[in-house]
């Protein structure tokens, strides 16, 4: 029986180890200083950034949850309130950084557009 044990608990890491990465991806990015790294001009490249990151993020939770309806619920408002922190963090905390609404609502876009997308293809 310990042998179950320890299998699935390897699973469950396993299920949590690319949620969790990409979680500390976007934190390492959103809280780097942005002193060398070269960043396209036009706006939209930011924003289209903006939202791939948080539609990925939305549907990497999937993976963890086999799509447990009330859990994603709880997922995508820990999405919403994590862009929230993360704009707020920058605005106010990170040196050479500026948190912005736009990229908020780039944000809540990805989010949205991956909820619609898995709401529809799990018809909950």
């Amino acid at each position: 029986m310990q042998k179950h044990t320890k299998l699935t608990l390897v699973k469950k890491i396993l299920n949590w180890l690319p949620i969790t990465l990409w979680v500390l991806s976007i934190c390492y990015l959103s809280f780097s200083s942005l002193e060398n790294i070269q960043i396209p001009s036009f706006f939209s490249a930011d924003k289209v950034a903006h939202i791939g990151m948080y539609f990925t993020l939305e549907m990497l939770f999937l993976i963890p949850l086999s799509y447990n309806s009330k859990g994603f619920k709880y997922v995508t408002i820990f999405a919403v309130v994590f862009s929230l922190l993360t704009e707020l963090i920058q605005h106010f905390f990170i040196l050479n950084r500026q948190g912005e609404f736009a990229d908020f609502l780039a944000n809540l876009l990805g989010i949205l557009i991956a909820y619609i997308l898995l709401k529809y293809k799990y018809k909950t």
